[in-house]
């Protein structure tokens, strides 16, 4: 029984620094990150991301002094904004290839995001949960297997699948014009 109060007690301190921790650095933090980021929830969110990765490696750095620990804040926070960063940029750029790969060398009409969007519903669930996380939400290859409990060559096949249905459906609906 002893023990057990110890460690909440041990627990309890530890709570109370890491409260303290936030409070003291989170501005910094979301300066740093709003200026990579640009975006409220997005810095939000890298600051939340940095604060849990440092709670979990506090045992680590709880020996540096005051000016190491907001240097060590802000770097953390610096690295999960730019990995934010990247990944917003990766969703953007794996939402341009699909569109780009679906319509080169065509001239479709400005319904054709709308076409686009029917055709991905229409598709089997399998190749359309496929192409949604991968190219609409911008997940790795790796990540939409883990996600579908599926290897990661079989998400490239299927994304190749997919993408070759697409192109059929959108050319099929231009014959019909």
């Amino acid at each position: 029984m002893e023990k057990d109060g110890l460690r909440h007690s041990a627990s309890q301190q530890l709570v109370h620094i890491l409260e303290q921790f936030y409070r003291r650095y989170r501005q910094d933090m979301f300066a740093v990150a709003f200026g990579i980021l640009h975006s409220k929830q997005d810095a939000e969110d890298a600051v939340s991301q940095a604060f849990f990765s440092i709670a979990k490696n506090f045992d680590k750095i709880s020996h540096l002094d005051c000016h190491e620990m907001k240097a060590y804040a802000v770097i953390v926070c610096r690295n999960k904004s730019l990995n934010i960063y990247k990944q917003n940029k990766r969703r953007a750029e794996q939402t341009a290839e699909l569109d780009s790969e679906l319509l080169q060398e065509k001239d479709f009409e400005s319904q054709t995001f709308s076409e686009l969007d029917q055709a991905v519903a229409a598709l089997d669930g399998r190749y359309k949960d496929v192409i949604t996380l991968y190219y609409y939400y911008g997940f790795y290859a790796q990540e939409v297997a883990e996600l579908l409990g599926v290897h990661v060559d079989t998400v490239r096949h299927r994304a190749m699948r997919a993408k070759r249905l697409l192109k059929q459906a959108l050319e099929k609906g231009q014959g019909n014009d």
